[in-house]
């Protein structure tokens, strides 16, 4: 469902279609209240993230283990610094901190990606009023006024916010700038499933166990019953990670 004010915006502009200067002043309002929710949203997100922070410090300060409390401490820095380049996590982070910056991550890119399409669908709105403002001034002869309606549609398409919003669209809802969490494979749990090597004779106890195509290639390429073979175990490796994980 599209915004009310996004509705508004069509039918004030349409009203306005002929008048070149309210129609970019009524664009403009439009423009900059979109980005001012952006904003304000993100204010708000990120002092709800400090707090819960700050309460998570009280929390692992009672502990008394200092490399439990560096990084809530550095993350706390880092958000009211710069939200949106927040720098990797390090090894000593506990889990609860990690999952707290994963939400605080993913609502943020939720209001980014949420403010590039109202700032798209404005866009576009606009300029398909332009199009046919140019159209119909042409039509009455207004040259130089559909000149005017031709280059503001021009400025239109140059705008950095909205490229800068088609780009992100484009590019898809991954994680922000700066803030991806890499995690090393070495800190994941490794389980083996279906592990059944074998090491002994071709007649020995096991060999049935060894997987089948295994039995059948080894038995094309020797004859002797007895010969010792060795078979490295065919296995399903499971990794568990301490932590979601969105790209491998």
């Amino acid at each position: 469902m599209k915004p009310v004010w996004l509705i508004i915006l069509a039918l004030a502009l349409v009203a306005e279609a002929t008048d070149l200067g309210k129609l970019q002043d009524s664009f403009m309002s439009r423009y900059d209240a979109t980005n001012q929710e952006r904003d304000d949203g993100l204010k708000k997100l990120e002092s709800s993230y400090v707090t819960a922070l700050e309460r998570h410090l009280d929390k692992v300060k009672a502990s008394g283990k200092l490399e439990r409390v560096i990084p809530v401490r550095d993350e706390i820095q880092s958000v009211q610094t710069d939200a949106g380049s927040l720098p990797e996590l390090p090894k000593s982070t506990d889990r609860e901190l990690r999952s707290m910056r994963d939400k605080f991550v993913e609502a943020r890119e939720k209001i980014l990606e949420s403010h590039a399409k109202s700032l798209i669908d404005l866009a576009d709105k606009m300029d398909e009023l332009l199009k046919k403002t140019e159209a119909d001034l042409t039509r009455q002869g207004k040259i130089d006024d559909a000149l005017a309606a031709k280059r503001m549609k021009e400025t239109l398409a140059e705008d950095a916010g909205i490229k800068g919003a088609r780009e992100k669209l484009q590019a898809g809802a991954g994680p922000a700038l700066g803030s991806t969490d890499w995690i090393p494979l070495v800190e994941a749990r490794l389980k083996i499933d279906e592990a059944k090597g074998y090491v002994g004779p071709i007649t020995g106890k096991g060999f049935d166990d060894v997987h089948p195509k295994a039995r059948e290639a080894y038995l094309k390429a020797n004859e002797k019953k007895n010969e010792l073979y060795i078979c490295p175990a065919p296995a399903r490796v499971r990794f568990t990670f301490p932590r979601n994980v969105t790209e491998l």
